[in-house]
């Protein structure tokens, strides 16, 4: 899992004959690679590109101006959005091999010590899957993807020290989150990308994990760990991706 492979999405799209590019001209498009759930969250009645037609719904549809369209404000207690893991013949997240890659305008600095629920899912604690969060005080603002396995018994975590989240007030940055617990022992089997580079872990984690496969009765969620959770996101989400490979 290389920074551009994992992160492809943002590719600079040059200016002028020189090739050089242009910091502000970002390319909104997905990158290569197997998309299993795209949701535009352009407005309510327009949101998914990829996957079954309404399996996300948002717990209040507030759309805002977005970094690539529209957006979703998520930023009150158990505002979320609901995702099916499963749907029909659309099969929408892999926790074994895959990444979640989005832009998120966060409401606030990474250092607020309050936590912020950025991923989650419906069955986590009984039977695995992976959350993803910013850390308040008592984690020291990391940023930790926390995986579970097929049993629901927690596996090591990756943790991004806060210094290296670049999470500003009102200030879009691209998320990328990547995982293959599929990997060898001497691996590293998730990383995290912000604006298409690979942020350092301060604990990584490496080697195969026996991960839980999407369930047809399940849901994922965007901004928190569920539609009761107490925690919020306090950002803005805008095309959410997930992909079922690690690159």
């Amino acid at each position: 899992m290389t920074a551009l492979a994992a992160c492809g999405r943002i590719n600079f799209d040059p200016v002028g004959g020189s090739g050089s590019v242009d910091a502000s001209a970002v390319n909104c498009d997905p990158r290569a690679g197997q998309i299993l759930f795209w949701v535009s969250l352009d407005d309510a009645a327009q949101q998914t590109v990829v996957g079954a037609p309404g399996a996300a719904v948002p717990v209040v549809a507030d759309f805002v101006e977005g970094r690539c369209g529209g957006a979703l404000r998520l930023d009150t207690q158990g505002d979320v959005l609901v995702v099916d893991q499963i749907d029909g013949s659309s099969t929408h997240v892999d926790f074994v091999r895959g990444s979640l890659e989005m832009w998120y305008r966060p409401l606030y600095n990474t250092a607020d010590d309050q936590e912020h629920r950025l991923f989650g899912n419906s069955d986590y604690v009984m039977a695995g899957g992976i959350r993803i969060t910013k850390a308040g005080a008592i984690g020291n603002n990391q940023l930790r993807v926390e995986p579970r396995d097929v049993n629901g018994f927690p596996a090591p975590i990756t943790t991004v020290s806060a210094g290296d989240v670049p999470f500003v007030p009102n200030v879009w940055v691209h998320v990328a989150v990547a995982w293959d617990f599929t990997v060898p022992l001497s691996e590293q089997n998730a990383r995290v990308y912000f604006d298409g580079v690979e942020a350092p872990t301060s604990v990584p984690s490496f080697g195969p994990v026996t991960m839980r496969t999407a369930n047809d009765s399940q849901s994922f969620y965007v901004g928190g760990f569920d539609v009761d959770d107490p925690g919020s996101a306090a950002g803005l989400f805008d095309e959410v991706i997930v992909y079922a490979d690690p690159r």
